[in-house]
């Protein structure tokens, strides 16, 4: 078995080209590619076994190549486009033992990384509470955090200047920074300005062990936790944001500290399916709220009030069988 079969199994729509058959298209998963310029991912497979990964949205890129005396390993960011398109890891396993001949034990799964690196912010970051009320920038981020129902001067959001090494890819985005008892483990910004793509760009380092509101996963309540994907959502129900695409164990090991409930809400629109997959395997609930044409809670909020949209959350909890039935309907490609 390859890895470009078990690819092939996975990662559908695969469309592919006419010109360079190699070459085969697909929505990137990586950046949750939405824009209307067709298939910006494509996977390049040279038989019998490398695999290659280029999004044209979002510039991530991979390559696994067993003929390479260096290419002992899935390598990181070949990691990241498997874990996007939700590649089974007993399967990337199997490949790696037929094509490097390396033991179970050495590659079962790279190690848990529970605790999130600590993070310093560039010199190139200023608050935007703090900024002059002339700032360009800071005038449209607190339109645009007024317009999703947030008051500026509530989390400490941050600006680029723009100047200095690697910072004019912050320029022009509201940048959200995410502690862990009171020290930054993440940060990722949000353009302010449409459509700029990808719309967040993220810190480096890894996010596995990442979430937004850790504090509440430590607090004795009988509400549930409630976990999204986002920053903006979550803050409005106070709630959880895995801030990414898809759970990872260091996320589900973190959430299961709590005894409360733990009620996934995922987006109806892009990879909310997938969060909902992984939210059953870990065993917690799903919410399937039907909010009309709305995206997300955030426009839920705005369009019916808080109290309608934590009644529609409630009432439309789904969990075991009849949550993966239901998600079977529910999402929207």
């Amino acid at each position: 078995m390859s890895l470009i079969d078990v690819i092939k199994r996975h990662v559908h729509p695969l469309v592919q080209s006419n010109s360079k058959p190699e070459w085969f298209n697909t929505r990137c998963c990586v950046c949750n590619d939405h824009t209307n310029k067709g298939l910006r991912g494509g996977f390049h497979f040279v038989e019998p076994e490398t695999v290659s990964y280029s999004c044209f949205n979002c510039s991530h890129a991979a390559k696994y190549d067993p003929n390479d005396a260096n290419c002992n390993h899935i390598t990181k960011n070949m990691r990241i486009v498997l874990n996007a398109y939700n590649i089974p890891q007993d399967e990337v396993n199997q490949v790696l033992r037929e094509n490097l001949g390396l033991k179970a034990t050495e590659i079962a799964k790279k190690p848990l990384k529970y605790e999130p690196k600590v993070l310093t912010l560039p010199e190139h970051f200023y608050e935007l509470k703090t900024a002059p009320n002339d700032d360009k920038w800071k005038m449209i981020a607190e339109y645009y955090l007024k317009n999703r129902l947030i008051e500026p001067d509530k989390y400490p959001f941050l600006l680029s200047t723009g100047k200095g090494f690697q910072a004019n890819k912050w320029l022009g985005r509201i940048i959200i920074p995410i502690y862990k008892d009171h020290q930054l483990v993440f940060y990722h910004g949000r353009s302010l300005v449409e459509p700029v793509q990808p719309k967040y760009v993220n810190s480096s380092g890894d996010r596995e062990g990442v979430l937004y509101n850790y504090d509440e996963i430590f607090t004795y309540s009988e509400r549930p936790l409630f976990v999204v994907e986002g920053f903006f959502d979550a803050y409005l129900i106070n709630g959880i944001a895995i801030v990414g695409k898809f759970v990872t164990d260091e996320q589900v090991f973190w959430l299961n500290r709590s005894n409360r409930r733990k009620i996934v809400i995922p987006d109806r629109w892009g990879d909310g399916k997938r969060m909902a997959e992984h939210a059953i395997k870990a065993g917690w609930e799903v919410s399937f709220p039907d909010f009309g044409a709305c995206k997300d809670i955030t426009d839920a909020v705005k369009k019916y009030g808080k109290l309608y949209v934590m009644s529609a959350i409630m009432k439309n909890i789904k969990s075991g069988i009849a949550a993966e039935i239901h998600s079977k309907l529910y999402f929207k490609d």
